[in-house]
């Protein structure tokens, strides 16, 4: 069995290693609980740094936005954006 990693601060989630709560450990293995001590391990990350996702709509939609006028109304004056 490989040596586990202790403190490490880097993508250890998508290199394939498991987190074990209670031993504070990452084993790189195929098996759902720690040798040690029995615990399920944590397979992803609990808090998720970056949740935007950038998406490409298809261009029929982003040639129909350029079409698109908007009024608005700022203090009583008409201002037309596109």
């Amino acid at each position: 069995m490989p040596q586990p990693l202790q403190g490490v601060k880097k993508a250890t989630y998508k290199l394939g290693y498991k987190y074990c709560s209670r031993c504070q450990l990452y084993y790189y293995t195929d098996l759902k609980r720690c040798p040690n001590c029995g615990c399920l391990f944590r397979q992803k990350p609990r808090k998720r740094k970056n949740t935007a996702k950038e998406i490409n709509p298809p261009p029929e939609i982003l040639q129909e936005a350029e079409t698109i006028k908007v009024h608005v109304k700022h203090r009583g004056k008409e201002v037309e954006k596109k």
